[in-house]
């Protein structure tokens, strides 16, 4: 008898999580994280999936002002303008699998 019972609750039990597990998948895409985000990365994201391997996403890139938010006592060449000011421009993301498809052999 407690054989039967102990049979019954599993199989409830594995039928209310799977049903649960088909209720978590339905209402976001594949690419989406499991946790929360911001929109702008929300943004970023879908543009990212958007694109096979080697399309390039059309990102915006960020520019800075002082590298790496240092402050302006502690800049460099901070009584004389610099030639070029280097890594203020946010490095391009070019994709997941580079630029261009493998050669096919």
């Amino acid at each position: 008898m407690q054989c039967r019972i102990l049979a019954f609750l599993g199989t409830v039990f594995m039928a209310l999580t799977a049903l649960a597990d088909q209720k978590q998948g339905e209402g976001k895409p594949e690419w989406m994280p499991p946790f929360e985000v911001d929109e702008d990365t929300l943004k970023v994201l879908k543009e990212i999936n958007s694109l096979s391997a080697y399309q390039r996403p059309k990102l915006p890139l960020k520019l800075d002002e002082r590298y790496a938010h240092t402050s302006h006592d502690m800049e460099p060449f901070r009584h004389v303008e610099p030639f070029k000011r280097h890594f203020l421009l946010q490095m391009e993301y070019t994709g997941r699998g580079g630029q261009s498809p493998s050669p096919s052999t």
